[in-house]
């Protein structure tokens, strides 16, 4: 597994071979390893790199970020030496934000867009929050909404020892995304392409549906089964339809 000291990036091995990149932001309070299905997945043309933010797994020694301003100058550096062929960027829940802003921070600084843009199982940036801020929940309200939301095993939900450690983490990735100030900026003119579990009730439909109103060029919208957490399962099509959407862009090119 290559991850240079002080990398955020999680790589098998470095992939000279490949034509093209992937870089994949999780959701809120998960680490690189949501991705490690995706590697049987992929075909080789297409490199798998997981981003290990700040405060989980084996990148603690840092808290989470709380503010997205802070995390977008110190992701930038970490992404840049990726630059050297063609990137795609996918994120979840709070990932797709971070994947976003990412793609935003990329045309302010004159690199290039990526190939594709590609989100899921979350509100477009520009539609405002329509819940309660979760980061401030206590700790029985906020365990009993992870239970609900699915995707965190109803055993390490009832260990003191594992909440100790996971909810600091949860509770700052949650404060980056409900604290998130959306600013105005030109339409992205790479393809985007969103992708919502048909049974995810933690948001309207329609602001999932308003990420076409980001794009300035190529856009679709996709279903998948299931809901906000995606099952192995759902993971198998979501990557079998983004490698589709990737190909058809390599060829195109």
């Amino acid at each position: 597994m290559t991850s240079p000291s002080g990398s955020w990036l999680r790589r098998l091995s470095p992939r000279d071979d490949a034509g093209m990149r992937i870089i994949c932001f999780p959701h809120g309070g998960a680490g690189a390893s949501s991705f490690n299905g995706w590697f049987r997945h992929l075909p080789n043309e297409i490199e798998l790199v997981r981003v290990q933010l700040p405060g989980r797994e084996d990148n603690n020694e840092r808290p989470a970020f709380t503010r997205i301003e802070d995390l977008i100058p110190e992701l930038f550096d970490q992404v840049h030496p990726l630059l050297d062929r063609p990137l795609a960027i996918y994120g979840h829940s709070m990932g797709a934000l971070v994947a976003f802003e990412l793609t935003r921070a990329l045309r302010r600084n004159n690199g290039p867009l990526p190939v594709a843009l590609l989100v899921s199982g979350r509100r477009a940036p520009h539609k405002p929050l329509r819940r309660v801020l979760l980061h401030v929940l206590s700790e029985a309200d906020l365990v009993a909404h992870l239970r609900k939301m699915g995707g965190t095993s109803a055993d390490l939900l009832v260990r003191p020892k594992w909440l100790e450690r996971y909810l600091p983490t949860m509770r700052a990735d949650l404060q980056l995304s409900d604290i998130y100030h959306y600013r105005d900026e030109p339409l992205l003119t790479c393809p985007i392409h969103a992708f919502l579990g048909e049974e995810d009730n933690e948001m309207h439909r329609e602001d999932w549906e308003a990420w076409s109103e980001q794009a300035g060029g190529e856009f679709s919208r996709t279903l998948l089964p299931g809901g906000h957490v995606f099952s192995q399962s759902t993971q198998a099509i979501l990557v079998s339809l983004i490698t589709k959407v990737l190909t058809d862009r390599r060829a195109a090119a």
